[in-house]
């Protein structure tokens, strides 16, 4: 946001205005909700997989907390199929399950009496090994090789953009690959790149521990499969060794029932009708994406969510309460 426009917000809530145009704007969004989406909460500074920072992520929730109506993702949806959505409606989001999200996301949370849901990927927390771009993250980052050579194009890894290019290259081939056959992949990209050993303790994953203590302490959690596998790349024998047995494992684990799934990388193409299909055969009522956008009813297995960038939560806050006027643009996965 440019210079000017801050000022403008700055200005509007130093007037007294900010909130009654928030709450303006989300009553003129008639019931509707938003889902906000985050990954890791730390003030690491990984240069390639970028955290949230502490102190944002706590002024965010202080901020969200004072002006929207947060409420658990199942209420949401619940209320979006029955019309009784409150004004302001709003749902927070963690995927994958990095131990960051108990060290620094949980404790804002409970301050502020804020529920949440984890989307777990229940191999890395069987495990504690990080899903696997973590293992790509971490080898470009660590390693001392030169040069990077893939697909017939070289790539000098001397300085950290060279890296990012090398890395924005491979990880998309690396997504579409089934899950034996990735495994494999990212072993031999790190044997390529000199790289051994397990990440270190950036890429640490919640205990089964920490995870109940979350869900003690009013976090839902729900599911992102076995290994981090987009949908649309697995065959149909293939669902239930990383979406079911995914479910089962969490359930077991916690002793309830896990009825949310978010879709690994969750963009278009990443899942299908044929995904769908499958996630209501296992059991699950409402899917999450990662397209950009504020539900408004529609299908619960295609529900959109919002990341929030802004150092001043005030802008991501006016943001949110904008895009409640507007309708999502089309932008359906195709497959």
């Amino acid at each position: 946001m440019g210079v000017w426009a801050r000022r403008a917000v700055t200005a509007l809530f130093g007037s007294g205005l900010g909130r009654p145009l928030l709450a303006l704007c989300s009553a003129a969004g008639g019931r509707c909700f938003q889902v906000l989406t985050y990954h890791r909460i730390n003030d690491d500074g990984h240069p390639l997989f970028p955290a949230v920072p502490v102190q944002r992520f706590a002024r965010q929730m202080e901020f969200v907390a004072a002006h929207f109506r947060v409420l658990p993702l199942a209420e949401l949806v619940e209320g979006a199929a029955a019309g009784t959505l409150p004004v302001g409606a709003l749902g927070i989001s963690f995927d994958d399950g990095y131990r960051d999200n108990y060290a620094h996301a949980f404790p804002v949370l409970v301050r502020l009496r804020l529920p949440a849901t984890v989307f777990l990927v229940s191999g890395s927390i069987e495990s504690g090994s990080p899903p696997w771009h973590d293992h790509v993250f971490d080898a470009f980052l660590r390693t001392r090789a030169e040069r990077f050579v893939t697909a017939g194009r070289s790539f000098p890894l001397d300085s950290l953009a060279g890296r990012r290019r090398a890395l924005e290259t491979v990880l998309p081939g690396l997504k579409r690959r089934a899950p034996s056959e990735r495994l494999e992949a990212v072993g031999r990209l790190r044997r390529e790149l000199g790289v051994d050993g397990p990440p270190g303790q950036a890429y640490d994953m919640l205990s089964w521990d920490q995870v109940r203590e979350m869900a003690a302490g009013g976090i839902d959690v729900g599911a992102h499969t076995v290994s981090h596998s987009i949908l649309t790349t697995l065959a149909p024998a293939e669902f239930d060794s990383e979406v079911a047995d995914c479910k089962t494992t969490i359930e077991q684990r916690l002793g309830r029932c896990v009825p949310l799934f978010a879709y690994p990388n969750g963009g278009p193409g990443d899942f299908d009708e044929g995904a769908k299909a499958a996630l209501r055969r296992i059991g699950f009522r409402a899917a999450f994406t990662a397209l950009q956008g504020t539900n408004r009813g529609g299908d619960p297995l295609e529900l959109r969510r919002v990341g929030l960038w802004d150092d001043d939560p005030r802008v991501d806050g006016l943001r949110l309460a904008l895009e409640r006027l507007t309708r999502p643009r089309a932008q359906r996965p195709r497959g």
